[in-house]
This record gives structure tokens, sequence and C-alpha cells, in this order.
């Protein structure tokens, strides 16, 4: 597919074009109008124009995009497949119409696949470490180049700020004996600490790795103290809101019914939400309150958005409509919590447990499919309840996106190596005023690069240690969620939804069967989980 082009690259030396909307001496306009297969390219790190043909050949032939920034690593996926043709040929013949350079350091190119639509798709470039490098490519709603000022202008300083924090980043302190000091004065237990801050906090966030079972360890430990029910009287979990009435349910009931737990998970994703480990928390607390007087019972409350259609859908149709609602996960989550907390007569203190990418305190936005505003609820909480009032806690781990990518270790494995000079023994300490809290923050790559981050001690107010991370180990299994029923439903959702030949532990779900799945699970249970560090 590739067309080979040698024709030396000239077009940056094209006359500059007046702009109508009239952006500052800061910006260069470059007038193009060529098709793409018109303009020719060398080499890929010499222009912002290069370096977009370039990866647009490597998108439209299925190939690995290996000349994109650092910055968006974490969104970088797995080889496409190749353009077809007729695809292929759209993209070759769209025109390049503007080039515009901020600071000579940003590059947005204006490509339109069709001169009568109202909108450009924006190739985008960055200078860094002497190369222009790839960030992406975006959509302008705009009919031409002249309406699209304040797009420009938001556009170009976001990216500017992203590559100015890229720089920040790349700072990591060398001074370890500072971490080690600090650590062996200021460091605890991590229940002990756990129950000091739930004891003077009026919310505690425990910001987690989902399938963790150290984590789910340490929680189940500290949920069974005695000081655990007298310091706090509601757990808040990220399921759907739904549940509720059958968390009241199984908690009201005085015999200890985990088929309705189980159902609540069936229905939580569409193949289930298969956490073993939070689902012995949760069996856990019904034991742990059959122990207490009615006035010192835990309530459990799910806060997540409603996912109830997952087992109620009978069309594809249907599927799509509930899909296409606009939630925003962490509004919803936090707007939960505080009217809880806000409306009890319990004087006891909340513990929230979340994923670690809702946790965060600071104002940096993350953008998912559900995180339409893109503020955590850790920082609408903070917000909302006073930021003396909440504390966030940060649990270590490799670093990973939310989508499973493995980016390595945090401050480039600094942290790592000052807990094995401590020890590596499970810790906890708080962050502000620590060396710790005082390194920028790259604790989360959905929010890394975003220049609000700030520091971890601007994220989160406590961090814990449980163990290596080399030594960690995946913890899959839990057969008492495959009934031979709700294999059945996961493929009657999957034949709907058309999702059939998507692998599930190495199967396709059109062929999901238990006693495979359980073995193929058996195989990864106990292997290393970040075997690839």
């Amino acid at each position: 597919m590739r067309i080979k082009l040698t024709t030396i690259f000239y077009l940056l030396f094209a006359a500059i074009s007046v702009f109508a909307q009239d952006l500052s001496n800061e910006y260069k306009v470059i007038s193009i109008n060529k098709k793409v297969n018109e303009i020719p390219y060398e080499n890929p790190y010499q222009s912002p124009l290069e370096n977009y043909i370039a990866r647009m050949y490597l998108w439209i032939d299925g190939k690995n995009d290996t000349i994109h920034s650092e910055t968006i690593k974490a969104r970088m996926g797995q080889s496409a497949k190749p353009y077809p043709q007729k695809d292929a040929e759209i993209a070759l013949n769209s025109d390049i119409e503007q080039i515009i350079i901020y600071r000579d350091s940003i590059g947005l190119i204006f490509r339109k696949e069709n001169s009568n639509s109202g909108s450009y798709l924006v190739g985008m470039s960055q200078w860094e470490n002497g190369k222009w490098l790839g960030i992406g490519e975006d959509i302008c709603f705009a009919k031409n180049i002249n309406e699209a000022k304040q797009y420009i202008e938001t556009k170009a300083i976001g990216i500017l700020n992203r590559l100015r924090r890229f720089e920040q980043l790349k700072i990591v302190s060398t001074d370890t004996i500072a971490f080690i000091d600090y650590l062996k004065t200021n460091s605890r237990e991590p229940v002990r600490y756990l129950l000091d801050k739930l004891k003077n906090t009026r919310l505690v966030i425990y910001g987690e790795v989902h399938f963790r079972k150290n984590s789910w360890g340490l929680l189940r430990e500290l949920m069974k103290t005695p000081e655990f029910s007298e310091t706090t009287g509601r757990v808040f979990f990220e399921l759907s809101a739904c549940a509720q009435p059958a968390f009241d349910r199984f908690y009201n009931n005085e015999t200890k019914d985990v088929n309705i737990i189980l159902d609540i998970f069936r229905k939580e994703e569409i193949t289930g939400w298969p956490d073993k480990n939070m689902y012995d928390c949760l069996v856990d607390l019904w034991d742990i309150n059959q122990k207490l007087p009615d006035e010192k019972k835990i309530k459990v409350i799910a806060t997540e958005y409603q996912r109830t259609f997952y087992h109620e859908i009978t069309s594809k149709q249907q599927y799509d409509s509930i899909e296409s609602r606009r939630l925003d996960r962490d509004e919803i989550m936090a707007e939960c919590i505080e009217n809880h907390i806000s409306k009890s007569n319990d004087k006891r203190n909340n513990l929230f447990i979340v994923g670690r990418s809702h946790a965060y305190k600071s104002p940096a936005l993350t953008r998912g499919g559900l995180q339409i505003n893109g503020l955590s609820a850790g920082y609408i909480l903070s917000e909302k309840l006073g930021k003396e009032n909440v504390f966030s806690i940060f649990t270590h781990s490799a670093s990973t996106t939310n989508e499973g990518h493995l980016h390595g270790k945090f401050r480039n494995g600094l942290f790592d190596f000052v807990f094995a000079e401590t020890g590596n023994k499970p810790i906890a300490f708080d962050l502000v005023d620590s060396p710790f809290g005082n390194e920028p923050f790259d604790g989360s790559a959905e929010i890394w690069f975003d220049i609000k981050a700030g520091t971890y001690a601007n994220n989160y107010d406590g961090y814990i240690f449980l163990q290596p991370i080399q030594e960690e180990l995946n913890n899959y299994l839990f057969p008492e969620l495959y009934s031979d029923e709700y294999i059945d439903e996961i493929k009657r959702r999957a034949k709907i939804i058309g999702t059939e030949t998507n692998i599930y532990f190495g199967i396709e779900l059109r062929n999901l069967n238990r006693t495979e799945l359980l073995d193929n699970m058996k195989k990864e249970d106990g292997e290393k989980r970040w075997k690839d560090l």
C-alpha cells in the first residue's frame, strides 16, 4: 500500500498564509492544499507534516505505529488491520489544507476527506527530544479553517502544556537517602494506619488496582478488627447502584445466601465481574455484621451507574440505545456518596473502595467512555465535603493504564528501590511534606501528562506498599461465578451484542464452556502479574 515518495520535503517553506481569524505571532500558518498521496516525505522526524503522512501510511497498511510520542504511549494498542481498499483510497485522496505550528513545538495538520463536510481531521505532532513525533489525530468541527480559531488555540496550548509536563516527569530525584530516612521515621503498619485515618477523617478513599489478592487481603484484615465497626459506618463499593436492594436483602438475611452476591457480580459486566477477592470481602462483611448490635452494623452501599441492562437485553437496538446514554461515572459515584453521608444520622466515618483512577484529588482531567467531564470522584468529593474531610490513598503497583497496558515502574523505579532498601515490608505513610509526595505524579497514565496533575501529594494523601511488584501473582480463579446457566447467559448476551468472536480467557464467547474456562483460569492463576517488567 505504501507509495514510494523520494522528493525532498519542501512544503514548510511554502508561503505563509494570512489567517482571517488573526492568530498571534506565536503561530505559523502554512498553506498546503495537496492530497495525501501528492505529498512527499523522507524523514518522519523532520517536520510535523512528514511525521503525520508517515503515520497515515502505517495506519493504512495496518502496521505498528513506531513514530509516536512517549506522551501517548499509554493509548497505543496493538497493530490494526490494514484499511479496506475503499477506505485507503479515501484517506490517500483526502486533502491536507493547512498546517498550524505553535511556538515551533506543536504541529496541527488540517485534513478533509470530504470538501463539503463540516469537520476536519487534525493530525497532531510535537517537537520532542530533537524530533517531530506523532501525538494522535483529532476532529475539529468547523466548515473551514477560519472557523477553527478557538479550537486551534485551545488544542495548541493544551498540547504544549503536556509537552512541558513530559519534561517535568523525566527529572527523577537521585537523593534516595531522603526517601529512606523518611520511611524509617514516618511509615506505619497498613492496618493501624487505615484505622487511624478512619477514626479521624469523614471519608477515606482507598484507591485500588482491580483483582489484587494482597490489597483485598489488607481490607479484609482491616474490617475484621474490633475498631473498624467503631469508626466506620458505611463502606462504599464501585458496583452498580441498581444492586442496592440485593445488597440490603443479603445483609438483612439471617441466613448467608451468597447466591445474592454472585447474582450481583453476574450482572455487573457483560461477562460478569470476576474479582473473587472483592466477593470474599463482601461475604466477610455479612459475618462481621452478625456479631454486631443493630446500631453498629456496617452498611454496604453500591455507588456506580446503573448496569441492569446486561441481563435484560433482547435486541442489539435495545443494547445500543442504552449504551448511548451520556453518563459520568465519577459524578454519579460522588453524588451517591455525598447524599448518604449528608443524610445519615450515623456519626461514624466512611470508607470508599474504588479503582485508583477515580480516587485522585487534583483537578486533572481524564477522558474515559463514561467520564464525560473528566473530573475524578476524589476531586468532586473533596470539593463537596471539604479537602480536610477526605483522605485519599494510593496503593503501590506497576505502572499500568485502565486498559491494562504496562509501562514499568513509578518514577523510573525510584519508589521500588527505596521500598527494597527499607526491607520490602508492608508500610503506609503520608505523602504531604514527604519526598514521595514532592515527586511529579506518574501514577496514572490517564492523567500523568496533564499539567494540573502536579505531584503525588496533589493527588493523594497517603501511600500504601504491600509487596514487591515482581512477586505479585495473578488471582483470577472464581469457579462459583461460572455456573453452566451463567455461561449460557454470557453466550446469549454476546450473540445479541455481536461480540461472539471476542476472546475471554483464550476462548471465543460463542464457544464458552465452564470446564475449558476454569482450566484456562487455572493456567493464569498463580502466574506473575507483572512478568513483563
